[in-house]
């Protein structure tokens, strides 16, 4: 019978049929035909052949090969940790030596380790199941955000210190440390309580630089959009004054009339500020005031001839030409030639400046350290925009044109066929803003 809450109650004799039946049951499992006696067509446990599966080049390649193709920094810092773990990966599964789960393999030799890699065994079906069980199994003793266990495959750069400082501040939530007690070395920025809970619970992977400029962006009330606009920056990485980009962040986020396209400008203004040592006040100052002093800035960028004589070393991407079927007006025509090329030398640094309208100038010292490259894209001859490349992180982090426009469409889809074709990751706001897509 059944109960108030309408649970059923077996009596003595159900019980003991059930009982009955379950033996039953298990007696045929026993046997050899059982399938047969059920009337099944076959059995359900059966052994699957072998399936010989393809290796691809980056698996075949040893440890000696995969590790000299690793970045310069980080090869020796992590070969002992990574030799086991290629050991570990290499015979559990190998498919996770491929990009873009290789480049969180080298991340997690960089961490703290809670448990020895040798007893890992892999769960889910998939290469982002098995490399997230990967993760916990290394790092787990305390429950976190899924999506932070994501965190070693978005590690921003090839440098050492962003991803040393990146699997540090993993493995101390990790080990159930409070993130209010991470250092300065950790966390640069100053954040408050809202901040970190914003911090550690992110909506979706993301760099871990990312993560704390959104952070910032949503601790003092601003929106979304501004912190993917500050994310293709030169705020994507951390500066040496991040007490002063935390209260520009906050001015930001004050400013009702705040043009998101002005935002990457001002910050490449502001920047060259701080180098030189004269930061500018920001209490007091309008979006207007502000954007007057950056106009008279890249004027006086069209005058500058001190590094017009320099020449950069080649980033290693590759060109690009490509014909389109019609005009980019849409109408029908003979085709536009679109032509993507480096800036090698000073000079035309500052003509892409000059003809631009924009700060391209100042971004000499990254090209020189290799921090960045910039290339031109022109249509028939004539510019359109200008591209930064990041050079360590291999993703295009900003795409500009006439006066700190955004591209155009059809300027954006040639752009992506060039990422495309040098695998580039696009983390430009201005281009999923124009090809309609992304939080732009």
């Amino acid at each position: 019978m059944h109960g108030r809450r309408g649970k059923k109650h077996y009596s003595a004799r159900e019980r003991e049929n059930l009982r009955r039946k379950q033996e039953q049951e298990r007696e045929l499992r026993a046997a050899p035909q059982w399938h047969q006696i059920k009337g099944l067509r076959r059995p359900p446990e059966r052994p699957r052949p072998a399936v010989a599966r393809p290796l691809t080049d980056t698996r075949r390649r040893d440890f000696d090969e995969l590790a000299a193709a690793l970045p310069d920094d980080c090869r020796h810092e992590i070969r002992g940790p990574f030799r086991r773990l290629h050991t570990v990966v290499l015979r559990h599964r190998p498919g996770l030596l491929d990009p873009p789960y290789l480049n969180g393999v080298v991340s997690l030799a960089l961490a703290t380790w809670h448990e020895d890699p040798e007893t890992w065994r892999p769960r889910g079906k998939g290469l982002s199941s098995a490399f997230r069980s990967l993760v916990i199994h290394l790092l787990q003793s305390y429950p976190l955000s899924p999506h932070l266990w994501d965190l070693p495959l978005f590690t921003n750069g090839f440098d050492l210190e962003p991803r040393q400082r990146a699997m540090q501040f993993l493995t101390h939530l990790a080990f159930g440390s409070s993130p209010r007690l991470l250092h300065r070395g950790i966390l640069p920025a100053p954040l408050t309580r809202r901040m970190l809970h914003l911090l550690t619970n992110p909506p979706y992977p993301m760099p871990y630089e990312s993560m704390v400029r959104r952070a910032q962006v949503l601790g003092h009330g601003g929106r979304e959009q501004l912190a993917a606009c500050l994310a293709s920056t030169r705020l994507a990485r951390f500066q040496p004054r991040e007490d002063y980009w935390h209260d520009f962040i906050h001015w930001c986020c004050r400013q009702d009339d705040l043009d998101l396209e002005s935002v990457g400008p001002l910050v490449d203004f502001l920047h060259d500020r701080v180098e030189a040592g004269e930061p500018l006040a920001l209490a007091g100052r309008t979006h207007a005031s502000l954007c007057r002093l950056m106009r008279a800035w890249h004027r006086e960028l069209a005058n500058r001839r001190a590094q017009a004589s320099e020449v950069y070393t080649p980033s290693g991407l590759a060109a690009g030409v490509w014909v389109t079927a019609r005009h980019e007006d849409g109408a029908p025509g003979a085709g536009a030639r679109w032509e993507v090329r480096e800036i090698l030398t000073g000079t035309d640094l500052i003509r892409e400046g000059r003809a631009m309208g924009h700060c391209v100038a100042s971004y000499g010292g990254a090209i020189a350290g290799r921090r960045a490259s910039i290339w031109s894209l022109t249509c028939n001859g004539q510019r359109r925009v200008t591209i930064e490349a990041a050079a360590g992180s291999r993703e295009i982090r900003q795409v500009r044109g006439k006066a700190n426009r955004i591209p155009k469409p059809i300027e954006a889809r040639i752009v992506e066929r060039w990422a495309l074709k040098n695998k580039l990751e696009i983390r430009c706001w201005a281009m999923n803003r124009a090809l309609g897509r992304g939080k732009g």
